[in-house]
């Protein structure tokens, strides 16, 4: 019996386990390498469309925003045409903000028509205030202080202005998203989205002064 144990002849031992201290089982490293080989791997997943459409917006600067989305507006570098570029991109804001009138106008329309007379009197108040919003954008003074200067304008302070074109955008379409969802609210949820609406519109009006301070303080 002694003799079969040291000479090694044709029985297979049993396979030992590797075990820590505590006595758990170890894996061995070229288990684990195989293992790994045969796994896909989550870094190499293919990404979101969402993640890859926020990266390539953050990658555009405010002047790229602005050009993506107004036909024909190019800019406040040239001299000879900011007061064009000026004014097509007020003229789009005045646009957004007329749709924005066409939701209201025809709810009020039509709940005229169904004798529903206090939500016609408040629609007429939000009206108005969307009014005077946008004739402050549409008639905005040329006096602001070396814009329409025949002079150039220092990069820094042409980008700070553009940011602010893109916030007044931006919130000129939550105008007429709060617009439109008016127009889709039952009764029990229209005075809260006509009060949401009214929101908006004090943050647009406060957008409007900020950016007409900004390019009062256009300098050499």
């Amino acid at each position: 019996m002694g003799d079969l144990g040291k000479g090694g002849t044709g029985k297979t031992e049993p396979e030992v386990k590797k075990t820590d201290k505590t006595g758990a089982p170890v894996s061995d490293p070229g288990e684990a390498k195989q293992t790994e080989s045969e796994t896909v791997k989550p870094e190499k997943q293919a990404p979101k469309l969402d993640d890859l459409r926020d990266r390539v917006r953050d990658e555009q600067t405010y002047l790229e925003t602005l050009m993506g989305a107004i036909r024909g507006f190019q800019g406040y570098q040239d001299r000879e045409n900011r007061r064009d570029a000026d004014k097509l991109l007020r003229m789009h804001l005045v646009g957004l903000l007329n749709d924005a009138g066409e939701h209201l106008s025809r709810l009020q329309t039509r709940l005229s028509s169904e004798g529903q007379f206090k939500p016609v009197t408040d629609l007429n108040r939000i009206g108005r205030r969307l009014v005077r919003v946008r004739d402050r954008i549409e008639h905005a003074s040329y006096g602001y202080a070396g814009f329409f200067d025949p002079i150039k304008i220092d990069a820094r302070e042409l980008d700070k202005l553009y940011e602010y074109d893109v916030a007044l955008k931006e919130h000129v379409t939550k105008v007429d998203t709060a617009a439109g969802k008016i127009a889709d609210a039952g009764t029990e949820e229209r005075a809260g989205a006509i009060a949401a609406l009214g929101e908006v519109l004090d943050e647009l009006d406060h957008m409007v002064d900020q950016r007409n301070e900004a390019a009062a303080q256009i300098t050499t």
